[in-house]
């Protein structure tokens, strides 16, 4: 089901909202529970800058909070998952809240989950959910969904920013097309201006 709609969609948002919902899902009927908190952490392209991409039952506060700073890919939990392509899980409290207290408006999660999401080498971003898993057959699962999104991430950014380019390249053509008018409308009046003092 994954791979099926990785494959069709070409929507950003949408792609990352699925991915991060199959994630929960998964550790959601693993743990027998339904309080998962969780986000996509993506690279900006060519940057060692990070973006929240994607959140799921992070509050507004949360996401501001998030965004009011510039997380790089060397802050936290962020450098092993991201800068080194590791997972990360913390299954002690005390480290969770020193790792990652700064994200967070009330109290760190109790749990830390860093997947990160890989394209060949190329480490893209991270899922980030405040749960660790001990089953090693949902480290597998989450590990091909995790591979599975990152190629589909990365294809979808790619459509995004050649959307984006042609979109920019219309304007463009269409800015020069009007000036062109505008030059032989000017060539025009000249012509005709010049007719009558010439012909006289």
């Amino acid at each position: 089901e994954l791979s099926a709609h990785l494959n069709r969609s070409h929507d950003l948002d949408e792609t990352l909202d699925f991915v991060l919902s199959r994630v929960v899902s998964v550790l959601e009927q693993t743990e027998q529970t339904d309080d998962i908190r969780g986000m996509i952490v993506l690279r900006v392209s060519g940057t060692e800058i990070l973006e929240l991409a994607a959140t799921h039952k992070l509050t507004e506060e949360e996401v501001d909070r998030f965004n009011s700073r510039t997380y790089t890919v060397y802050d936290g939990t962020f450098a092993r998952p991201i800068a080194h392509g590791q997972w990360v899980e913390i299954a002690d409290p005390a480290e969770v809240s020193e790792a990652i207290a700064p994200l967070f408006t009330r109290k760190a999660p109790q749990q830390r989950l860093d997947i990160p999401l890989r394209v060949g080498a190329e480490t893209i971003g991270a899922i980030s959910l405040d749960r660790v898993t001990q089953d090693e057959a949902t480290r597998q699962l989450l590990t091909a969904i995790a591979d599975l999104a990152g190629a589909a991430i990365q294809k979808t950014q790619a459509l995004k920013v050649s959307r984006q380019r042609a979109v920019e390249l219309m304007e463009t053509f269409e800015r020069l097309h009007a000036a062109d008018q505008q030059r032989n409308e000017f060539i025009q009046n000249v012509t005709h201006d010049l007719k009558a003092p010439l012909t006289f």
